[in-house]
């Protein structure tokens, strides 16, 4: 996602290894989440390099790689949600929700 919490792409699931490709999209230079949010299994314990998570990015600019606490990434991901819901996921999907409540209106969307 961007920092600005426009939802780009994501893969989810139980396999060992996942790899995330962007290669029909082009990315515009900017600052990008990658959210990563392992599930360890019982064999992690068995050694610390189990435990290891490898990221490769290829791109033609540098790449700095750092770090963000729990709360703003939690706030990035609500950002991100939102984007999703209002703009990607299918317009026969969505159902307005909260709309009595002056504190959502029409901005609390369920899919």
């Amino acid at each position: 996602m961007t920092e600005h919490g426009e939802f780009i792409h994501g893969r989810y699931g139980s396999d060992f290894t996942f790899s995330l490709m962007t290669e029909k999209q082009i990315l515009q230079p900017g600052k990008y989440i990658v959210m990563i949010d392992p599930m360890w299994n019982s064999s992690s314990s068995n050694s610390k390099f189990y435990r290891e998570i490898l990221i490769d990015i290829y791109c033609p600019e540098s790449v700095t790689i750092g770090t963000i606490g729990d709360t703003r990434g939690m706030q990035y991901l609500a950002k991100a949600f939102k984007h999703h819901a209002k703009t990607m996921s299918p317009p026969e999907s969505r159902e307005n929700y909260l709309t009595d409540n002056p504190d959502y209106g029409e901005d609390v969307l369920r899919v």
